[in-house]
């Protein structure tokens, strides 16, 4: 039995393994419940960055990007997480301009939950050809943000949600910052999506394709 947590999990075993096509399953990754709700009329940042940062992650491709293009350039970003790669948290320095700053510590979800509803997006500039799931865009998703990440994997599986905004390139994003755009979203919908996809209930989807096995 193949496992996946996204739809291009499926393709990636028919095209490069099509003999085990029939040994895969895709399960939406479970989800906790959400964090409390804080009521707000202002955000702090334009983008939160969150996690372990890994080079896989996008961030340093990011930020020379947009100290690149004067528009977002004046993107307020604030990146949380510890980096253990020394010589590529330097890398990432030398990119930082007055808008970013960073918190060099492994804050609790609570803690970044609250970032992240001070934030207009969390934002995932993941550039992995690989990337099929995230647990980091599972856990945003309970914070009562906006997410926007790749048109790939499960954040393209998931981009029906009023809450998941994807992109294809970089350039992409100024269209999320244009005057007319909302912010809102439909906070009973994830709900539902968060009750829908619980561990216990990911525990039951597991054993009903485990027990159906030859």
């Amino acid at each position: 039995m193949i496992l996946t947590h996204s739809n291009e999990g499926i393709e990636f075993v028919r095209e490069s393994y099509p003999r085990f096509t029939s040994k895969v399953h895709f399960i939406v990754h479970p989800i906790q419940t959400p964090f409390h709700f804080l009521e707000k009329s202002t955000y702090k940042y334009d983008l939160l960055i969150w996690g372990s940062i890994q080079p896989y992650k996008g961030i340093l491709q990011f930020l020379k990007f947009i100290n690149s293009n004067e528009e977002l350039k004046k993107l307020k970003i604030l990146i949380v997480g510890k980096c253990p790669d020394k010589g590529y948290l330097k890398l990432l320095k030398e990119e930082f301009s007055n808008q970013v700053s960073m918190i060099d510590s492994v804050l609790s979800l609570e803690k970044i939950s609250v970032l992240a509803q001070n934030s207009k997006f969390v934002f995932f500039p993941y550039n992995s050809p690989s990337l099929l799931s995230s647990g980091v865009l599972m856990d945003s998703l309970r914070m009562h943000s906006k997410i926007l990440g790749p048109n790939s994997g499960s954040f393209k599986d998931l981009s029906y949600l009023s809450g998941v905004e994807v992109y294809d390139d970089f350039k992409d994003l100024l269209s999320f910052f244009n005057e007319g755009y909302d912010l809102d979203f439909d906070r009973q919908e994830m709900k539902k999506f968060c009750e829908e996809n619980t561990w216990e209930k990911f525990s039951f989807k597991f054993l009903n394709f485990y027990n159906h096995l030859n």
